[in-house]
């Protein structure tokens, strides 16, 4: 399924080690374009929980769920099919 092929870039940037911002953009091979952003506080420092939830162009609702680990400035890419 080629057409199926849907890529997240997930970017991380901490700053002072209190605030976090992830921004997420997923692209389509269809020409399906949507963004999603979002804004975390991590009061742990450490551990944190990014949910997103994103609307289709054919109004297809999927939810993408993120579990992520702080460690320092962290860019995550993750491809799949």
């Amino acid at each position: 399924m080629d057409n199926d092929l849907i890529i997240f870039i997930c970017m991380h940037v901490n700053m002072n080690k209190i605030l976090i911002i992830s921004m997420c953009m997923q692209v389509d091979i269809n020409k399906y374009l949507f963004i999603s952003m979002c804004m975390q506080v991590d009061i742990n420092k450490f551990f944190f929980i990014s949910m997103c939830m994103q609307v289709d162009i054919n109004k297809f609702f999927f939810i993408s769920m993120c579990t992520q680990v702080d460690i320092n400035k962290y860019i995550h890419i993750h491809v799949h099919a």
